[in-house]
């Protein structure tokens, strides 16, 4: 029996910013049936919060996944677990970028941007507004010593990430999580952070078991959530890792998979 269906948004419930009728028809069956959805993102709540009055999802017995698993909470805010890095992560990730000539900035809880780049990149701007964010131009040394920062990120053209990837890696291998998202984010967060091990918190927390969780996603930040919960799948428009790591392939998102997966192996 599924208790929880936590699924990623872009690409795999959304796309274009919208969630497909027959997703939001399937998610109200699921919940409706008691099944919790819980969306795990990149984004911040703020970010997420379209999504979660599209589908009807609210109150303290409802659970979110932000910053790639920097933070569980519920979806009035309430904080259930957090891990975190600092401004000095901030001041090293930021020297990085400017050694390496690409774009960079950080998200605190509440999810606004803050970066020392001046010339700032287009989809740094375009995911600020995504998740109705500001960004706000600052130093690493213009910042309190205890700025805490919930996930930063590395940005551009995929070849350019493509290209650095495997620096950002060698440096901050052991110290941080790193994951891609899309081609066009590095990220990075603390190193106690993934969506699956919020996920696996908040199940311990509720007293549910990995068996009755499912899991829908389809990008590489996606893994630990699809090895975590007992049953997984991918998105038919997923990347090749997803697919391999999953239990099932559903349809792509232009073909209503994640409406299908729900009813198929939540519902059914």
């Amino acid at each position: 029996m599924i208790r929880i269906i936590a699924t990623d948004i872009d690409r795999t419930l959304a796309t274009g910013g919208k969630i497909p009728a027959s997703a939001v028809a399937a998610a109200k069956e699921a919940l409706a049936a008691g099944i919790k959805v819980v969306l795990a993102s990149g984004r911040p709540l703020v970010g997420m919060q379209e999504y979660l009055d599209t589908l009807g999802i609210a109150g303290s017995e409802q659970y979110v996944i932000t910053h790639n698993g920097g933070i569980l909470a519920d979806t009035e805010g309430r904080v259930l677990s957090s891990h975190l890095m600092s401004n000095a992560d901030y001041v090293s990730l930021t020297e990085f970028g400017r050694q390496h000539h690409v774009p960079f900035g950080v998200q605190d809880a509440s999810g606004q941007v803050y970066t020392a780049d001046h010339d700032i990149d287009y989809i740094t701007a375009l995911q600020a507004v995504e998740n109705h964010c500001s960004i706000r131009v600052r130093r690493p040394d213009a910042m309190p010593v205890d700025f805490a920062i919930a996930k930063a990120d590395f940005v551009g053209d995929p070849a350019l990430l493509d290209k650095v990837e495997p620096f950002v890696r060698a440096k901050y291998g052991d110290e941080l999580y790193i994951t891609r998202a899309g081609r066009v984010f590095i990220e990075l967060m603390n190193k106690d952070v993934s969506k699956g091990r919020a996920l696996a918190e908040l199940v311990r927390r509720l007293g549910y078991s990995a068996d009755e969780v499912m899991a829908i996603g389809d990008e590489e930040n996606d893994l630990p959530l699809l090895k975590f919960a007992g049953t997984a799948v991918a998105m038919g428009n997923g990347l090749d890792t997803v697919k391999a790591a999953a239990d099932h392939v559903t349809d792509d998102i232009a073909h209503d998979g994640w409406a299908h997966a729900v009813r198929k192996y939540a519902l059914s």
